[in-house]
């Protein structure tokens, strides 16, 4: 496997793009051009994972807090024709190790429900991958100035082991308010500081 960052990555977004469209809810999807505003800045990673043939496994999206060493994978999934190859952990490890610069990477999930047996799947998923759970609560801005409830998970990455603490997951979290989600929902600063309140009573 390789992975292809920049102009190398480019030219698989369309594909990357399309399948986006058929995996991830809406409320989780920004507009083409909001993708496109993103990868163009200096903070944001759009990343292919391919096979020996060239062919696209995965791809993923990152937004990095390089003050804080610290990476939000803001999208991530294996193709959806690759699905039930066995290649999702050894995607996510050469993810992993592609970022082995910072301590590791937030990943925003779904709250595992008894009802939709898709997101216990998901989040047991991360947790073979080596990913925990963080206990905060937290909400995701939608469309429509709504919020979604969601569930924190963390990856270690490189050298760093033990648990991030609470206070640079809040630091980290910051800028992806101020930027990240706020490039697609005007909600954004205004959920931030919901969730400041929500922590800090907790």
């Amino acid at each position: 496997m390789k992975i292809y960052t920049g102009k190398e990555a480019s030219k698989y977004f369309d594909a990357a793009y399309s399948d986006m469209l058929e995996q991830f809810p809406p409320t989780e999807l920004k507009s083409r051009a909001a993708f496109e505003t993103l990868i163009s800045g200096d903070n944001y990673d759009f990343g292919v994972v391919c096979g020996g043939c060239g062919e696209m496994l995965s791809y993923y999206t990152c937004y990095i807090v390089e003050s804080m060493k610290i990476g939000l994978l803001d999208h991530f999934a294996v193709v959806k024709k690759m699905h039930s190859k066995g290649i999702g952990g050894n995607v996510l490890k050469f993810i992993r190790e592609h970022y082995s610069n910072l301590k590791g990477l937030i990943l925003e999930v779904e709250k595992p429900e008894p009802e939709n047996p898709n997101t216990i799947r998901r989040v047991n998923f991360y947790k073979r991958c080596g990913a925990y759970m963080l206990d905060m609560d937290y909400l995701l801005p939608a469309p429509g100035n709504t919020a979604v409830p969601m569930a924190l998970m963390f990856l270690n990455c490189g050298n760093f082991s033990g648990i991030i603490s609470k206070e640079e997951i809040i630091s980290a979290l910051k800028p992806v308010f101020e930027n990240l989600h706020a490039s697609s929902f005007e909600n954004s600063k205004e959920v931030y500081s919901s969730l400041l309140e929500l922590w800090k009573n907790k």
